[in-house]
């Protein structure tokens, strides 16, 4: 048994993958190989299909690409944006709108 090396960065465990693939193993056995050394939550079987299936038509590079669809920071603009939607949508937002949308009375 090999000692398990916790917390990998997913660029080194693709790093892995990557050499691996170039020796031709499959990608159960590489699967198999970083399960061991990584722990069973390192990698899941068909990310690890799906980065050799890349490294094999020539995609080399191990780190994640840049993603320009997501926001890359969450502002206090964005957050009050999407409690006011929820709010709008929501007849239950809060116990305050609970209270005026079934026009109960509370008497303190």
């Amino acid at each position: 048994m090999f000692k398990i090396i916790e917390s990998p960065a997913p660029c080194e465990v693709r790093s892995v993958i990557r050499f691996l693939s170039a020796r031709n193993l499959s990608a159960a056995d590489i699967h198999r190989q970083i399960s061991e050394v990584y722990g069973a939550t390192a990698m899941c079987e068909d990310k690890v299909r799906k980065w050799v299936r890349d490294f094999k038509t020539g995609h080399d590079n191990i780190h994640d690409d840049s993603r320009s669809f997501r926001p890359s920071v969450i502002t206090d603009d964005m957050l009050a944006s999407v409690e006011a939607k929820i709010l709008e949508n929501s007849s239950r937002g809060s116990i305050d709108g609970a209270v005026q949308a079934s026009l109960v009375n509370i008497a303190v």
